[in-house]
């Protein structure tokens, strides 16, 4: 963790003039406001020698938003193997000024590597909601299956097959008797 010295004073020099306070036991840094909390904390993974820095901004039990300072960039990690623990650090403030003060302070912060990571959880949740009609349709539940193949077609392409199938299940939900 002595390897990490360095991030932990600039992550203070950014955090503690804000009103962050250092926790003792590990290199954390917590803002209390009356019905806001807002955590700055890193993990050491000696094994994979990387570290991660994780924001917390928990305004409510229905706001809540976590994010990895690393995903901005469209890391796993601050990887300290090759390039050294002085150039990862000096990544992760760098980062830390960019996107993840703005980000602390409610703002949304999209780069090139987070649209790219939504575009893949679109597409992942479009062919699953694909299968999920597919599956309904196969078991004759044609309203089901209308739901999800619409809602698949907002996030990902059918293809030929799904477009028919829709065409098919909606056919079929309209001849149903009604609930």
């Amino acid at each position: 963790m002595a390897s990490l010295t360095r991030l932990a004073e600039g992550l203070a020099n950014e955090l503690e003039p804000l009103g962050y306070v250092r926790e003792s036991s590990r290199i954390a840094f917590v803002l209390v406001e009356l019905d806001r909390r807002r955590v700055v904390g890193v993990q050491h993974w000696l094994d994979r020698m990387a570290f991660s820095v994780q924001l917390s901004d928990m305004a409510s039990v229905n706001m809540q938003r976590h994010i990895m300072l690393e995903e901005f960039g469209g890391a796993m990690a601050y990887a300290y193997r090759d390039v050294g623990v002085a150039a990862s650090v000096e990544q992760a403030l760098a980062d830390m000024r960019r996107y993840g003060m703005p980000w602390l302070e409610g703002a949304e912060v999209t780069t090139p590597a987070l649209q790219q990571r939504s575009q893949i959880a679109a597409q992942f949740r479009g062919e699953r909601l694909r299968d999920e009609g597919v599956q309904a349709f196969r078991r004759g539940e044609y309203r089901a299956a209308v739901a999800a193949l619409q809602a698949a077609k907002t996030m990902t392409p059918l293809g030929l097959a799904g477009e028919k199938m829709l065409e098919l299940a909606r056919a079929r939900a309209l001849s149903e008797p009604g609930e």
